[in-house]
């Protein structure tokens, strides 16, 4: 795990597809009952929400479902590039829930490789609510949109302390690793498209209440949460929208 972080994407960055807050006509998905979601999408008629990537519009929808915000925002939380390796790109078109809201697309750069990792201080509100998920880790879920051109694969990671579980997304494999199947499209990956993927915390094995430690073992302010990796050619895109935890 690389420890220096030399570029920081701010919040101004994640949205660069920022049109407007409205919902796409086709697509008003997202209004919720006084009892809570009632939405098509079924990610969002969960509870417990720790969110990592996801539009001010979504997120104000389940707002009273979220107990942990993970999301960059500029000061207990970031998104770090390491040395670099990753370059803003224009995350056009719709997001995963169908708004005209941005989301994370990254670009590879020319360094020869890529990696950046969500990083959370221990100071981030209720931060300490991530425990709460290893009372039921088989009810709890990762949820993934990913959108990237066909014949490219990602190594997406969810992390805490010195725990790295790496699963691939995409098409083909990385690092000889096979891609997951998504749960959409009747679990075939289609190309320039949004992707829906979900893992079961229990199933990935990560454990919410050990001690913060860097690789040395000593004592951490903070930890990464999430990482992406995407190899070293120039170009290649990843797209990422609605990363969640979320309890089913």
């Amino acid at each position: 795990m690389m420890k220096k972080y030399f570029l920081m994407l701010g919040a101004a960055l994640l949205s660069i597809a920022l049109v407007s807050c409205k919902k796409d006509d086709k697509n008003d998905t997202l209004k919720e009952d006084e009892n809570g979601g009632n939405s098509i999408y079924p990610s969002l008629n969960g509870t417990n929400y720790y969110p990592i990537v996801l539009d001010e519009t979504t997120a104000k929808e389940i707002e009273s479902r979220i107990v942990c915000d993970l999301r960059p925002n500029d000061g207990t939380n970031n998104l770090w590039v390491w040395d670099n390796t990753y370059a803003g790109s224009e995350s056009a078109g719709l997001s995963f829930y169908g708004l005209t809201e941005g989301w994370v697309s990254l670009k590879v750069g020319t360094v020869g490789w890529s990696g950046a990792g969500w990083n959370v201080t221990k100071e981030a509100p209720n931060f300490s609510k991530l425990a709460d998920i290893a009372q039921s880790p088989k009810s709890y879920y990762l949820h993934i949109g990913y959108k990237g051109a066909a014949g490219v694969a990602h190594e997406l990671q969810l992390v805490y302390s010195t725990q790295e579980k790496k699963f691939t997304v995409g098409d083909g494999e990385y690092d000889g690793r096979a891609a997951l199947a998504p749960i959409s499209n009747d679990g075939k990956f289609v190309a320039n498209e949004w992707n829906e993927y979900e893992i079961s915390i229990a199933d990935l094995g990560i454990d919410y209440t050990v001690d913060l430690v860097d690789s040395e073992g000593k004592p951490a302010a903070g930890t990464n949460v999430f990482v992406c990796l995407s190899g070293g050619e120039t170009g290649v895109e990843i797209n990422l929208d609605a990363v969640f935890i979320y309890k089913k």
